[in-house]
């Protein structure tokens, strides 16, 4: 009986030491983290907290998210045969230097429909393509349909998000403006895109058009809206503080280290009038009615994914189907029907030419 009281008294006094141990080691691992990632130290005091850690951590995760939805783009890098570049690089659609395009044209005796693909990365990083697979050139060729990838100007503080899709818009409306000279049907244009690419594509498939007849520029005449959209791991809204409601994953926690990431001020009030202007244009929501654009919505994230969150995409997804537009959802998540999901190039190609 000695010797297990010993015994016992030993284990309790090992659990005591270990018990008493945990917070220096977890202040040592806090001290090499603030170290390594100075930046984690969110209010510069010179002290890591765990919480201002998982918060970092947190971002670091959405980051990588981005990153690697970037590269599900169908037709970006899959094919090892050669590559095929433009028929027209860095075309110039907006004064911004930003603002360039890139066109491959399909060869056909009359003018062709034209999807066009906007790049993801928040708004905030990312490029157009440079070439495409050969596949996808050959799939385009036998459809006669040809291919735009656009560059935009990123958000900022100086440059909000709403000035973004403006500017994306304004990337249509050149194309349909020079048709002529690059063999085009303005009639049948698609988007696709993936993330803030989708959110570009499916704000213009629901957004009402932004032509203006009488604008002094003639770019800004022409019609804004696409006949087909494919949206790729979409969000329900890009009205951040709307997040919480539609993706159980983004806590209101997370809003103002996430519009900071975006360039504006995290104490952004928002519900002032100039914040409730720049969210209502970008809440997907408001658009939608059954006349716009057919849609197909497609997620293939787990439900622990924060950046392109299954339940965010199926949101929007209910919206548009209440509305009575000719909406479809896939996803791996909830539905399970990722096996019955078309061809994208397959779809937009049919619709542009019914």
């Amino acid at each position: 009986m000695i010797i297990i009281r010993l015994l016992l008294l030993g284990l309790t006094g090992l659990a005591t030491v270990a018990i008493a141990a945990e917070p220096a080691v977890n202040d040592a691992l806090l001290l090499r983290s603030l170290k390594r990632f100075p930046a984690a130290d969110k209010n510069r005091d010179g002290r890591l907290t765990r919480e201002e850690w998982q918060e970092f951590q947190q971002g670091r995760r959405l980051r990588d998210e981005m990153t690697e939805e970037e590269a599900r783009v169908p037709g970006a890098s899959t094919d090892r045969r050669p590559r095929v570049v433009p028929t027209q690089a860095e075309l110039p659609y907006g004064p911004l230097p930003e603002q360039r395009l890139n066109l491959w044209i399909a060869p056909s005796a009359k003018p062709t429909p034209l999807i066009v693909h906007f790049h993801g990365g928040g708004f905030i990083q990312g490029s157009k393509q440079a070439t495409i697979d050969q596949t996808l050139r050959e799939k385009l060729a036998a459809g006669g349909v040809s291919y735009a990838s656009v560059q935009y100007r990123f958000q900022s503080k100086d440059f909000p998000l709403p000035q973004v899709l403006r500017g994306i818009a304004r990337s249509v409306q050149y194309l349909r403006h020079t048709a002529r000279d690059w063999n085009l049907d303005p009639t049948r244009v698609a988007a696709f895109g993936s993330s803030a690419g989708a959110a570009a594509s499916a704000w213009l498939g629901l957004r009402d058009d932004l032509a203006d007849p009488h604008h002094a520029d003639p770019v800004l005449r022409q019609s804004s809206r696409v006949q087909a959209v494919w949206a790729i791991s979409v969000a329900a809204t890009m009205d951040v503080w709307e997040w919480p409601k539609y993706n159980p994953m983004f806590t209101e926690k997370m809003i103002p280290a996430w519009i900071a990431r975006w360039g504006y001020d995290p104490k952004t009030d928002p519900t002032a009038p100039d914040t409730v202007a720049w969210r209502r244009e970008v809440h997907f929501p408001r658009w939608a009615s059954a006349d716009d654009a057919p849609m197909v919505i497609v997620n293939e994230h787990f439900a622990d994914n924060v950046a392109h969150n299954p339940q965010s995409s199926q949101a929007l997804y209910e919206v548009c189907r209440a509305t009575g537009l000719d909406v479809a959802l896939y996803m791996r998540e909830i539905v399970h029907n990722l096996d019955q999901m078309p061809d994208p190039f397959d779809w937009m190609i049919g619709r542009l030419k019914k």
